[in-house]
């Protein structure tokens, strides 16, 4: 979709901390956007959520200017070398540099490596794993 939003709790009052990611030329990516229509394009994306986002915030999160974050990337199609080296975690693909999703998802890659030890020869389970 046109709209990510990352959301956490921020404290025990019941505030939250969230990241919207849009494409770096989207209208609404610009710093001075209107609010009136970043508030239509939530009514429209994340109806849910929109009610919790007061004007003030909307108009803060038009003026300001967007950070940008890299490109989300996926190396291969190896991910080993030879028979004895693989490749996990950030070493193969970037994540979004907050949240803990770095180590989600060098765990999930572990989880993939572990399958691909137990259903495979030992000879083939890092080919196993590149193309889990």
């Amino acid at each position: 979709g046109r709209v990510i939003i990352d959301a956490l709790p921020a404290n025990t009052d019941g505030d939250y901390c969230a990241v919207l990611l849009l494409q770096a030329d989207d209208e609404f990516a610009q710093p001075g956007s209107n609010p009136l229509g970043l508030r239509a394009l939530f009514e429209e994306a994340l109806p849910q959520f929109s009610p919790l986002i007061s004007d003030e915030t909307l108009e803060a999160v038009a003026a300001k200017p967007a950070s940008n974050i890299p490109r989300f990337r996926y190396v291969g199609p190896a991910l080993h070398q030879g028979g004895s080296t693989a490749l996990l975690g950030d070493a193969i693909h970037t994540v979004k540099p907050y949240f803990g999703l770095g180590v989600n998802s060098a765990l999930e890659d572990v989880t993939a490596l572990r399958t691909a030890l137990e259903n495979h020869p030992k000879e083939t389970a890092l080919e196993a794993y590149s193309s889990a």
